[in-house]
């Protein structure tokens, strides 16, 4: 098993009142890539209730639309990243709602910022790491076990 080189991406959440808090990372990515997920990520460190995006139990088409605009707004801000995580070649081909699908598929569920029962997690600590060189590792548990 390997960790790649790159820049690594620690996010933890929650949903509901606190409980169920998840960390999850994503790991080799170039900086312009980190940069677009941290910009994306921030939407999700204030409530619904505080004007943010995170915690969202029943997103309103309201709420919905208002998304699709804080999501563009930050892929139009970040494009050179999104492009090289999502592997989008050509934007022009895409419509806003499309980004958002594709950000969505790219990292909100790579990060479990959504879930069966919550439209969107609230985010409560962003780290970004920097690993030089790959780095590998041996699943030893056999030893163990």
């Amino acid at each position: 098993m390997k960790i790649k080189a790159g820049y690594r991406i620690e996010v933890s959440s929650w949903e509901c009142d606190g409980d169920n808090g998840k960390t999850e990372v994503m790991e080799g990515l170039t900086k312009p890539e980190v940069k677009a997920v941290v910009e994306y990520l921030k939407l999700f460190t204030k409530s619904t209730s505080c004007g943010g995006f995170g915690n969202c139990y029943n997103a309103s088409d309201d709420w919905e639309c208002r998304f699709t605009e804080a999501v563009w707004h930050v892929y139009k801000q970040n494009i050179v990243g999104f492009n090289s995580l999502l592997d989008i070649e050509n934007d022009d081909e895409y419509s806003p709602e499309d980004i958002q699908e594709s950000i969505m598929d790219g990292i909100d569920y790579n990060l479990e910022l959504t879930s069966e029962v919550f439209r969107t997690r609230l985010v409560s600590s962003i780290t970004v790491t920097s690993i030089p060189q790959d780095v590998a590792f041996e699943d030893v548990t056999s030893e163990f076990i």
